[in-house]
């Protein structure tokens, strides 16, 4: 019996490592550079220089792989060995994951779409704030170019992590680290990381019940005609109040409604934004910021993403402004060209009925392809 059962243990791995040694080399992530996350002198961190990065949709976002390319300060570029001519480029769109759209090819993104006719280069990476924006212009170092730096309200969010607020509180230091990763523990840890096993620990992982369910917030006390109304706010759980998504409810209210750990996060951000402005004076340029808003902005969009409960807690038919944090920083910057880009989406949605995840992918949160074309005219429209 034991023998018998020895056998079929013995036939079942031989198979399943057949398979995974099949797996492995039909598997598109087997191309991507062989790196640890890059850490520079002059920036928090970013994407690794000159590497081959993979990566693929959900099924619900389309499933697609991506192939990202960088250069050698972590710049996403159209392929391999690309070079932009610096001295050519008239535009700069600075941002974070938004911009870094490693979700789609470089020429589905509006920047890709814009480069294809004007001078215009992007730099974004993940959990970029007004602090990475700033250091990243320092290095590029351009001149008489305009800067359009995109803010997200997670830069200014006490409970984020990576906002302004929590890394002037912690900061990160700053170290060079590119090194590639050798030697036998190194590939095994890549083979795991591509093994059909680890996908199976993954699935059984998240089939679990969640047992930390936060209500999800529904209803019109969020949107921008309610801001003033700060009541929607005192109705909510405390287990509504301990994630990240309360912070995207508060900041949907006037200033009235914040408390003084709200005023102080925004103070903040204001003060980096302003030495971002007479950074970009200095360099003899124009700066253009663009607040962005998630998903939930919006009605059905991000539909999975929002009700994560790890952090949001949003029904598909609520809408959380960006409009009063906005307001705020205007009214500390008057001089400032901040646009709402929540403006600039609601015109459009209005228009085409229910656009369930047709701007934001339905996991991911990020922009889609038609939101990139979307911003690729109106900015082919308005720049020279």
């Amino acid at each position: 019996m034991v023998k018998i059962l020895l056998v079929n243990l013995s036939v079942f791995a031989s198979l399943w490592a057949s398979v995974e040694v099949l797996n492995y080399y039909i598997n598109p992530f087997s191309s991507e550079s062989l790196r640890t996350t890059c850490y520079y002198d002059w920036i928090s961190y970013g994407n690794c220089p000159e590497i081959t990065d993979v990566n693929q949709n959900t099924p619900s976002d389309g499933g697609e792989v991506v192939f990202t390319y960088t250069n050698k300060i972590g710049q996403r570029i159209p392929r391999a060995e690309f070079e932009f001519v610096g001295g050519q480029v008239k535009h700069v769109f600075i941002g974070d994951s938004f911009i870094q759209a490693d979700e789609m090819d470089f020429s589905e993104t509006f920047y890709g779409i814009l480069g294809e006719t004007l001078p215009v280069i992007a730099l974004g990476y993940s959990s970029w704030n007004i602090i990475q924006y700033a250091d990243a212009i320092k290095k590029l170092g351009l001149r008489n170019t305009e800067y359009h730096v995109f803010l997200m309200p997670n830069d200014i969010t006490p409970a984020y992590y990576r906002s302004v607020f929590r890394e002037l509180q912690q900061p990160r230091e700053k170290v060079t680290d590119i090194a590639q990763p050798t030697g036998t523990r190194a590939q095994l840890g890549r083979l795991y990381d591509l093994s059909l096993l680890k996908k199976l620990l993954e699935f059984l992982d998240k089939s679990q019940p969640d047992k930390n369910k936060i209500a999800l917030v529904s209803g019109s006390g969020f949107i921008s005609a309610n801001s003033g109304n700060c009541d929607p706010l005192l109705e909510l759980s405390d287990a509504q109040k301990g994630v990240l998504g309360y912070d995207y409810l508060v900041y949907s209210k006037k200033p009235i409604c914040w408390s003084d750990k709200y005023i102080i996060a925004a103070n903040l951000a204001v003060e980096e934004l302003q030495k971002l402005d007479e950074l970009v004076a200095g360099l003899d340029s124009k700066l253009s910021v663009y607040m962005i808003p998630p998903g939930w902005s919006f009605k059905n969009q991000n539909t999975n993403g929002r009700k994560n409960n790890g952090s949001y807690y949003f029904s598909d038919d609520v809408m959380v402004t960006t409009e009063p944090l906005t307001e705020y920083i205007k009214s500390k910057m008057v001089n400032l060209k901040l646009i709402s880009l929540e403006r600039v989406l609601m015109d459009v949605m209005s228009k085409c009925g229910n656009c369930q995840n047709e701007f934001y992918f339905p996991d991911d949160g990020h922009w889609t392809p038609r939101t990139h074309e979307l911003l690729a005219s109106y900015f082919a429209a308005r720049l020279d």
